[in-house]
């Protein structure tokens, strides 16, 4: 079961980004997360801009630098800020990390007792966060983080490994290539998938 979501406003403004405009090579990576890392068994890396131009239709992210990807097209609609059981398109969480989103990629094979770590750390604080179910490209046994042109992968994940994902959220949480406030899309932006438990302060209007 998730929990209720809590109040979480002190991390819904932007504070600038950690990428310049995003769209250059690989950006440094925080010792801070490094050191989380390291110490988690898990592994951090950053990548070259795959670009960030607004798309009609299904980018193409099979030459991506990363899959997930971590940059790139995208379409114009981003997906509303919340907790996902099924799958979200990349064309759309895309975009939440360019308005400074984190994504927490599930494998299948994650123990339930990682996965209900991941979901409790999402409802304490779930500002500009996104939990999907892992896509394909994630291993079953995997917990992938993405924030723009960064990610932190932990393989296999244990619950342990949260303090990981942790270090990742806090360095790089609203710190997108584009300074906007972490809302959700107007309701009549186009359809896209429904977050199973919505971050209620991320509400637009």
């Amino acid at each position: 079961m998730i929990p209720p979501p809590q109040p979480d406003d002190q991390h819904r403004a932007p504070v600038g980004s950690s990428v310049g405009d995003g769209l250059d090579g690989a950006p440094g990576i925080e010792a801070s997360v490094t050191a989380a890392a390291r110490a988690a068994g898990c592994r951090a890396a950053s990548f070259p801009s795959d670009g960030a131009n607004h798309v009609v239709g299904n980018p193409d992210y099979s030459h991506a630098h990363s899959l997930p990807p971590t940059s790139g097209p995208h379409y114009p609609i981003w997906a509303n800020w919340g907790y996902y059981t099924s799958e979200v398109p990349y064309r759309n969480l895309v975009h939440n990390l360019e308005h400074g989103g984190i994504e927490v990629y599930v494998g299948s094979k994650v123990p339930i007792a990682a996965q209900n770590g991941i979901a409790a750390m999402w409802a304490r604080s779930p500002a500009y966060m996104v939990i999907v179910p892992a896509s394909p490209d994630v291993p079953a046994n995997s917990v992938v983080v993405t924030s723009w042109q960064r990610w932190l992968v932990c393989k296999p994940y244990r619950a342990a490994q949260l303090t990981a994902v942790e270090a990742f959220r806090d360095a790089y949480r609203g710190r997108g290539r584009e300074a906007i406030a972490g809302v959700n899309a107007p309701a009549n932006a186009g359809t896209r998938p429904k977050p199973q438990y919505p971050d209620p302060g991320a509400e637009k209007g």
